[in-house]
């Protein structure tokens, strides 16, 4: 887990219903996103009459997208979860830009101009 995401399970305790075993996988610049979809996952879990059985199970990036795992769903968790994955093709995951985003690359990465640049040097 990038370190960012520490303290995701502490502030969300529904959401990550206790469980040590969730996967987690993706870079930095997405915290925001991630952290604002918990927020309002927190509170839909809440109105729930089964809330344990809805917990995250797996948060990570997938061809260039996040992709954002739970155990159970019901249809407006499902809608936050697709408008949450849809956005994060236009936030560079390592630094949370939104400006010249592009999802490309022989590993399918959403990076800003800078971002894509630094990377394409370490290759």
């Amino acid at each position: 887990m990038t370190d960012k995401y520490e303290d995701l399970p502490q502030r969300y305790p529904l959401l990550f219903g206790g469980k040590e075993y969730f996967y987690f996988e993706c870079d930095k610049g997405w915290y925001d996103l991630i952290n604002g979809l918990c927020a309002s996952l927190e509170k839909e879990i809440a109105k729930q009459e089964e809330k344990d059985l809805m917990f995250v199970v797996q948060i990570k990036e997938k061809f260039g997208g996040l992709r954002f795992y739970m155990s159970s769903l019901t249809e407006d968790i499902s809608n936050m979860i697709d408008a949450a994955e849809k956005e994060s093709y236009k936030i560079c995951e390592a630094c949370s830009s939104r400006e010249e985003v592009t999802t490309q690359g022989r590993w399918m990465k959403t990076y800003c101009s800078k971002c894509r640049n630094k990377n394409d040097q370490k290759s």
